[in-house]
């Protein structure tokens, strides 16, 4: 009755500003195995971003331009991205810092500097509570909760959050 599909290509994005955190990220990420789409500005995250296939986003917050908690506002205000996870991975290290952060809608905050292992233990923390609600497929209709997208017939039905929310 229920099966699951094959598991598209997902990807995580990296917002960093600074060049070689950016590299080491990228590095310690693609040496873990993961897909990993690294950007330098809010704009660049937001034309390259593929909501079908975000499964993490790891968001710098002083940023040039739109910082990364305006980036996590915009995520969490579109029903289509409003599910991707997100890791904050900021300079700002108070305790109150990460307290805005999370209370914006961020999933986990670690602040720099941070050992790699320990970083990488997040991502795959954060992958593994998304890798619990994955898709679904009944009669044509294909329902994938971390993007919040539906398919009928492999045409993409836009719906309300609520209208989504009803049929999960």
């Amino acid at each position: 009755m229920f099966s699951r599909p094959e598991v598209c290509l997902q990807v995580i994005y990296v917002v960093e500003d600074d060049k070689s955190i950016r590299e080491l990220v990228a590095y310690a990420m693609d040496s873990a195995g993961f897909e990993t789409v690294c950007c330098n500005s809010a704009a660049e995250f937001f034309s390259r971003l593929d909501p079908s296939k975000a499964q993490l986003a790891i968001l710098d917050i002083m940023l040039p331009g739109e910082n990364g908690l305006e980036i996590l506002s915009h995520l969490r205000s579109r029903a289509e991205t409003a599910q991707i996870p997100v890791m904050i991975m900021s300079a700002l290290g108070e305790e109150m810092d990460k307290v805005r952060g999370l209370d914006l809608g961020a999933d986990d905050y670690i602040a720099k500097p941070f050992g790699i292992m320990e970083f990488l233990a997040r991502v795959r923390a954060l992958l593994r509570r998304g890798e619990q609600r994955g898709e679904l497929s009944v009669a044509g209709v294909k329902l994938c909760p971390s993007s919040r997208r539906v398919e009928a017939g492999g045409e993409s039905v836009p719906l309300t959050a609520k209208e989504f929310d009803l049929l999960e």
